[in-house]
């Protein structure tokens, strides 16, 4: 049923396997489209994922439609505005989120986010308290995230992330480079590796074997 594949793709979100969580959000609407729940869980999956990002906004106004007074879709209303950069629009979606539902932590911390962007930087520390105050409604690493932006802000936290990110890619594009690589040894001017691709070389040089089992290269 529909509620069933709702439910289940919950489980899945809060699991982290937003992939696994995507499928059955969206069998879900195909089999009920009206469903605000389900609007909204598959619009703000795709908001966090960092795409399709019109058609989320599109979907979570329309649960907005049908459920105005539901908390966790204005707070995913305003997250839409948020990431648009309209701030001003986003604090006031999400301090309506909060007066609906105010003892939740991933409202305040949207909320402390939205402050902090819009100025209003003692009031952005508030909320992010409050947030760490309930953390049995956040995971670890958010809490963790929480943290680190009470301490150095969000500005700097971001960069902190965009850096940390652009890290680890620059890691897997080298390990992906070591592994096709031979490494000769060190260069005697330079403090660099000298080597060359090992399947170039393979694609290039081959071995004749002879009766003594020795080999050379052509």
């Amino acid at each position: 049923t529909a509620a069933a594949l709702g439910y289940r793709g919950d489980v899945y979100s809060n699991l982290g396997k937003d992939d696994l969580a995507e499928k059955d959000y969206i069998a879900s609407l195909k089999i009920n489209p009206e469903s605000p729940e389900i609007l909204n869980a598959l619009g703000y999956t795709w908001l966090e994922q960092g795409k399709n990002f019109n058609e989320a906004k599109a979907m979570i106004a329309k649960a907005v439609e049908k459920a105005p007074d539901n908390g966790f879709i204005i707070d995913s209303f305003g997250w839409a505005f948020y990431l648009s950069g309209d701030y001003a629009k986003a604090v006031s979606m999400l301090e309506l989120a909060l007066e609906l539902e105010p003892a939740n932590a991933v409202i305040n911390d949207h909320l402390g986010d939205a402050y902090f962007k819009s100025g209003r930087v003692r009031e952005a520390g508030y909320q992010w308290q409050k947030a760490l105050k309930q953390s049995k409604d956040i995971k670890p690493e958010e809490a963790k995230a929480i943290r680190r932006k009470i301490a150095v802000g969000l500005d700097v936290y971001e960069k902190e992330k965009a850096e940390e990110s652009g890290a680890k890619s620059g890691t897997k594009a080298s390990r992906k480079k070591d592994e096709k690589d031979l490494i000769l040894g060190k260069s005697p001017v330079h403090d660099i590796n000298i080597s060359m691709e090992i399947n170039k070389f393979f694609s290039q040089h081959f071995a004749i074997l002879g009766s003594t089992g020795s080999g050379k290269s052509c």
